[in-house]
């Protein structure tokens, strides 16, 4: 019984160790734009709004241009772009989550009651006897308590705005992800994929993005 014991909490955490390092990013996005279904050719140059590491920002802005691309855009780095997009991403507020985990060993299965009548047969007749008894279950495996531990998460924010010649608005979208991770750089490349799953979306329909980190 031990090592069936042994066994099955074995199995257990090594399935949640598998599952917490699936890497993973959830996003809430929300999108409002003025933007055809696909661009025609358009040119875009890329922006920082605020001041980040050259290097950190231009490859976020490579991947924000690759999405723009697959758009239907072209993109320019003079200052007669037909769009001009504006790029930022920051951390916010930190606070810690109490959680609990599952205590896993053997419980009580309980006793399992019978009663029941026995008939002999005799050479002057037949007599009924009553028997009643008890059965001792065998333990089985269940929850016996809770673990509490405690866990810090973070929330990441990317902001992206596309403006056209003229200075006007033509699409603003944002992404909020909140994880135990503190490193942007881990997180906002799925961020930008988030907001740009079914690019440029419905306006003013905020969905609920799940990406794959790489």
């Amino acid at each position: 019984m031990k090592s069936l014991f042994k066994l099955c909490v074995l199995a257990l955490f090594t399935l949640l160790g598998a599952c917490s390092t699936i890497p993973r990013v959830e996003s809430d996005v929300s999108r409002f734009h003025k933007l055809p279904p696909r661009g025609n050719g358009q040119t875009f140059a890329i922006e920082a709004a605020g001041d980040y590491p050259e290097l950190e920002f231009a490859t976020y802005a490579s991947r924000v241009a690759a999405y723009l691309q697959t758009y239907g855009w072209a993109r320019s780095g003079g200052a007669r772009a037909d769009y001009m997009v504006r790029l930022s991403y920051r951390r916010g507020a930190s606070r810690q989550i109490l959680d609990s985990t599952p205590i896993i060993g053997p419980v009580d299965s309980g006793v399992s009651y019978h009663v029941g009548t026995v008939t002999t047969h005799k050479h002057n007749g037949h007599r009924h006897d009553v028997y009643s008894g008890a059965t001792y279950n065998s333990p089985a495996l269940g929850v016996v308590g809770a673990q509490p531990y405690s866990y810090t998460v973070h929330d990441r924010h990317l902001d992206l705005e596309i403006r056209d010649r003229r200075g006007r608005s033509v699409f603003e979208g944002r992404a909020t992800s909140t994880g135990p991770n503190p490193e942007l750089s881990a997180v906002i490349p799925a961020m930008i994929d988030a907001v740009f799953t079914g690019f440029p979306g419905e306006s003013g329909s905020p969905v609920h993005v799940v990406v794959k980190s790489r």
